[in-house]
């Protein structure tokens, strides 16, 4: 028999243990309370960042700072709302070579982002409680989640390359050869987030103000062999297409109007009048009158051919655009404002049910006053190639041999995503 002194030593133990047990216990849920805690104040503080960035290339510092108080405001952490103090909104500079973000006014010049700290303060200052944690030794933890967002100072995305995940979204083939890719006022941002998504092989020339992609890149890196003259942005944000509702609303057009009820003209010494073209359009030179095209078996141009046309938008249904030999497409969309029908300012738009690729190869010169979209095709730019346009929305690019891509950016169809996160 166990005597009343073993009896009472088993039950010290056992209530040592059960408080040992219980200690971990709540240990276990303070530490689930502070990561909960720190992702809900991370998020307060991606928010307030990205809020305040918006308004960084105003020059109004005390709106980025109310603004981005205001949307901490609206988050809330372990139950209260957060908010901020003036200190924990900085406006300044992100230096993308190093990673690293320099607060005015100890950086007066390139002022692009907005640093936030997000805490959860108590009576006691930037700390969160602790329940259980005083019986170890820790009354508090530190609360706070820190964000950085930046805002990119251009109009709008010249090109965008849509594909989400395709590696050699943008592929630039120039070995042995010279690429020339130049854009003024807006910039290139390729959506896919492959680690390869950008490719250069020979050492292209892009004079590029801002070359952005979802990719992951270490802080400082360019694609190899880009020859990039401006900014690179990796991490970037997802863009999406900002001419998505143009296909929803082509799409219910041809329901409503379909190509068969469509005039069908027949063109007189090579002039085109608009209509549907079931069996593409195509010869040697080619003039299309103002209006809209709906095309079958697409455009091709071969030979010494050309086609040229003011105020026109060509919807290619099948088929692509094909040219090889030394031709020339010379187009001008129809010009955007009231009254205009709403496919203005899209010069060719190839059906997101259409994923041929374009093959634009040989001494082609391409002029299009336009935008190019190809919502699920790629396009190919080689040979000699010369591409001027106004903006180019494609599912890929390829680029190579000595093609040369000159886009003239208006500010059309801006796509948004310009401000986003960097640390």
């Amino acid at each position: 028999m166990y005597s009343h002194r073993a009896s009472g030593v088993i039950a010290a133990w056992v209530i040592m243990i059960l408080m040992i047990l219980v200690g971990f216990l709540g240990l276990v849920c303070d530490l689930a309370n502070v990561y909960l805690v720190g992702q809900q104040l991370q998020v307060a503080a991606d928010a307030a960042a990205l809020g305040g960035a918006q308004y960084v290339h105003q020059g109004d510092f005390n709106l980025c700072h109310s603004q981005a108080l205001m949307v901490a405001q609206n988050n809330r952490a372990s139950g209260d709302s957060v908010a901020l103090f003036d200190a924990d909104v900085e406006v300044g500079h992100f230096d993308q070579s190093s990673g690293q973000f320099l607060p005015y006014p100890a950086e007066p010049n390139g002022i692009d982002a907005v640093r936030v700290v997000a805490r959860r303060p108590d009576a006691a200052g930037h700390t969160s409680p602790m329940f259980w944690g005083p019986l170890f030794g820790a009354n508090t933890s530190q609360g706070g989640r820190t964000a950085v967002a930046m805002s990119l100072e251009h109009p709008g995305i010249a090109v965008l390359v849509l594909d989400p995940r395709a590696p050699g979204s943008l592929d630039l083939n120039g070995k042995g050869h010279t690429i020339k890719i130049s854009i003024d006022n807006g910039g290139l941002q390729v959506d896919s987030n492959s680690p390869d998504a950008i490719r250069s092989v020979g050492n292209p020339v892009l004079d590029i103000p801002d070359l952005s992609t979802c990719a992951p890149y270490p802080p400082g890196s360019k694609p190899a062999g880009s020859g990039l003259n401006g900014n690179f942005w990796p991490h970037a944000p997802y863009v999406p297409d900002p001419l998505a509702w143009l296909q929803a609303y082509m799409d219910n057009y041809l329901l409503a109007n379909p190509v068969g009820q469509m005039p069908q003209p027949q063109p007189v010494n090579g002039v085109y009048q608009p209509g549907y073209y079931p069996n593409g359009i195509s010869g040697g030179n080619v003039t299309l009158s103002p209006g809209a095209y709906f095309v079958d078996n697409g455009l091709q141009i071969t030979g010494n051919g050309s086609i040229g046309g003011n105020g026109v938008y060509i919807y290619i249904m099948s088929g692509t655009v094909s040219m090889n030999g030394t031709t020339s497409l010379s187009l001008s969309a129809i010009p955007l404002g009231p009254g205009a029908p709403p496919w203005a300012g899209v010069v060719i738009h190839q059906a997101a049910s259409d994923t041929t690729p374009a093959n634009i190869r040989g001494n082609e010169s391409m002029m299009l006053g336009g935008t190019l979209y190809f919502p699920k095709a790629q396009l190919e730019l080689g040979g000699n190639c010369r591409f001027d346009g106004s903006q180019i929305v494609v599912n890929m690019l390829h680029i190579y041999g000595d093609a040369s891509l000159d886009i003239h950016y208006d500010g059309r169809f801006n796509s948004p995503g310009t401000v986003f996160l960097v640390q």
